[in-house]
Formats: C-alpha cells, structure tokens, sequence
C-alpha cells in the first residue's frame, strides 16, 4: 500500500478516504465505517486503526458521542492532498492496466468497464460527469496534433 508524505508525515489510502469523506462535515463513527467498507477497508481493527492514528496526528476530532469531524489541520491537510497523489495515482493506473491488458486472451476488450461495476445512481452521475471532462481533455489535446502519412 502506498502512502503519501504530506509535511512530515505519511498517510496510508484508508487514512485519505476517511478525510476525504469528512470533508462534508462530521460522521457518526459507525456510519462512517460502513461507507469506509466501500473503499477498501477489511476489518474494524483497520478503520479503528487508521481512526486513532489520525486522531494522534491530529487530523481529526473524535467526540464522546462517537461523532468525527476535521481538525484545522485536517481541512489544511486535505487541500494539499489532490496534488500529492495524482502522480502516484497516474503510476498505479498505468501499472494495473499494464497487468489487466497483459492477462487478457487476445481478442478480448481492450478497456474495462468501470461503469458496469457502479450500482449507486449518484455515483454513476458523478462517473459521468468525470467522463465528460476527461473526453473535452481528450479532444483538447488532439487539436493540438497534426498526423503525418508516412508512405
């Protein structure tokens, strides 16, 4: 699993989802855990783990109701995060579709499909509107290419 040095410190994936998800306002730690179940977490142990670790750290508050909320530190650290791992993201994803088109029987697709796995309809809107951004930077970057037949 990789992590992310922001400052001092490295944030593991789980410890960035649980901020990035508070970033709308406080949670009751257990909801908060079922929607962490989503990104990757297999055990209470790892969300309660990752949980007191940012507490210590000081990213996060945790009430005696169980509520969690951001810190100062934690919204800073979370306008810092999108810069931090897109290249690392770029990387696993170069790597991941190196493996999934080199396991693939020739003849198969060549890309997979992300939405079909999607159930949520907001979530599905959301992908949508990625794609949409993503296909004007597509189109972007081909008007800026001259193609040359070579003979």
């Amino acid at each position: 699993m990789f992590k992310v040095k922001i400052g001092g410190e490295r944030l593991n994936p789980h410890q960035i989802a649980i901020l990035l998800k508070l970033r709308s306002g406080g949670e009751k730690a257990s909801n908060l855990l079922k929607e962490m179940y989503k990104f990757g977490f297999e055990s209470k142990s790892s969300f309660y783990t990752s949980l007191t670790e940012l507490k210590e750290r000081g990213y996060i508050e945790v009430d005696e109701d169980g509520w969690v909320k951001l810190t100062e530190k934690g919204v800073e650290t979370l306008s810092k995060i999108p810069n931090l791992i897109e290249p690392k993201i770029k990387s696993i994803m170069k790597y991941i579709s190196f493996i999934m088109e080199s396991s693939k029987p020739r003849g198969e697709e060549r890309y997979v499909s992300i939405a079909e796995e999607i159930e949520d309809v907001n979530e599905l809107e959301e992908y949508k509107k990625f794609l949409e951004e993503e296909l004007r930077k597509v189109k972007d970057k081909l008007k800026g290419w001259r193609r040359v037949e070579v003979e």
